[in-house]
């Protein structure tokens, strides 16, 4: 895992609105607003809330096999 620098982690802390950039395993690009994102002890978090329908039914897919 890569650890987040200070300075990035400062620049989130302090930012608003940030863009969150995913894929799915089948290679679909997701782009979505983050409001929640932030850093606690080197590691990115941020939540899904608002995230499409289908990332949640493909996470669920996934996870029954």
């Amino acid at each position: 895992m890569i650890e987040i620098i200070a300075d990035v982690e400062t620049i989130t802390k302090q930012s608003i609105l940030s863009f969150v950039a995913t894929a799915n395993e089948g290679g679909t690009p997701n782009l979505s607003p983050k409001a929640s994102l932030t850093v606690t002890d080197g590691v990115l978090y941020f939540s899904d809330i608002a995230s499409p329908d289908h990332t949640e039914l493909e996470t669920r897919s996934r996870h029954r096999n």
